[in-house]
């Protein structure tokens, strides 16, 4: 009992701050069972593993998706005015830890890993039993499951050095991040997982029995090119805010996140945008895409991604 009256009397940023490495360590852990059961699965069969399978890929999404939010959140701590961003800059030792380590972590774990394994999951619910027929797009699963993981490896490790050099709870700040725009992530990522989850999963059952028995796969696949359109978007708009102040000012919908929110909202948005108008497409189309194509497009867009925010790649372009 002791120890909760302990933890709730920290400050409520550091919190957070403790919610959001708990967080990060359930994911370790999810990881692990993802890179366990997908094996299990592809050698013994679908009679008793493909739920559990479907489960573990369903929460380990949200998991890294509450990772991510939680990160966000603390992020409106962190840059409250006497805190840790403040202190960081004010000396040149640290400054680098501003645009080389939290930026670019705040992006690399900002979509990319949840909406990967959101990808995983759908795949699996399409195509239900019988995926254990398709070792390719198992493959194709572990594959996802893998690239998460190493985008939440990378962003822990630089949380946890950031938080060695500027932990929270040296600052006397953050105690109001839930009126200084905490409330208005948490908003948005609650809308996310509505609007986006179910938008993949009206496309991933939205098929006729013709299309099922052909093994066609377009609105899967409309998932995939959706979600890679995103992404670009993503590393555009940053580089498009870093580029031009005024565009930088206008895209700042959340004041205490910064530009950081114009982007994360846009991509969200060109996400379901395109998911949309490529299934819409798809439609008019009874010959069957290639998922393995989708999913490489995905998968390289992603990396593209993390090497657009690579900063010594970003500065070449931005200075």
């Amino acid at each position: 009992m002791e120890f909760f009256q302990k933890l709730l009397s920290l400050p409520l940023a550091e919190q957070v701050s403790n919610l959001h490495g708990l967080l990060a360590t359930l994911c370790i852990l999810g990881f692990g069972a993802l890179f366990v059961i997908i094996p299990v699965y592809s050698k013994y069969g679908p009679e008793n593993l493909h739920k559990p399978l479907l489960y573990i890929l369903g929460i380990q999404s949200l998991f890294v998706g509450a990772v991510s939010t939680a990160g966000i959140v603390a992020y409106v701590a962190y840059r409250t005015a006497g805190g840790a961003r403040e202190f960081i800059l004010g000396s040149p030792q640290t400054s680098w830890l501003q645009s080389i380590a939290f930026e670019y972590k705040e992006y690399l774990c900002g979509i990319a890993p949840w909406l990967l394994l959101a990808v995983a999951f759908f795949i699996a619910l399409r195509l239900g039993p019988a995926l254990h027929k398709n070792k390719a797009v198992l493959n194709l699963i572990l594959i996802a499951a893998i690239t998460s993981a190493v985008l939440v490896f990378i962003t822990s490790t630089l949380a946890v050095l950031i938080a060695k050099i500027a932990p929270l709870e040296k600052f006397a700040v953050g105690d109001n991040l839930f009126q200084a725009g905490g409330n208005i992530v948490i908003g948005i990522a609650v809308l996310t997982v509505i609007v986006i989850g179910g938008l993949f999963w009206l496309l991933s059952t939205k098929s006729s029995e013709q299309a099922k028995a052909a093994g066609n796969y377009n609105s899967l696949i409309a998932i995939m090119y959706g979600s890679a359109a995103g992404l670009t978007v993503m590393w555009i708009l940053d580089l498009a805010q870093a580029a031009n102040a005024s565009f930088k000012q206008s895209i700042m919908y959340v004041p205490s996140v910064g530009q950081y929110s114009g982007v994360m909202i846009l991509s969200l948005i060109a996400i379901i945008i395109a998911s949309l108008l490529i299934w819409l497409a798809t439609l008019r189309i009874k010959k069957g895409w290639s998922l393995t194509a989708a999913f490489w497009v995905l998968m390289v867009s992603a990396w593209v991604m993390v090497i657009a925010f690579f900063p010594p790649f970003y500065h070449l372009f931005i200075k």
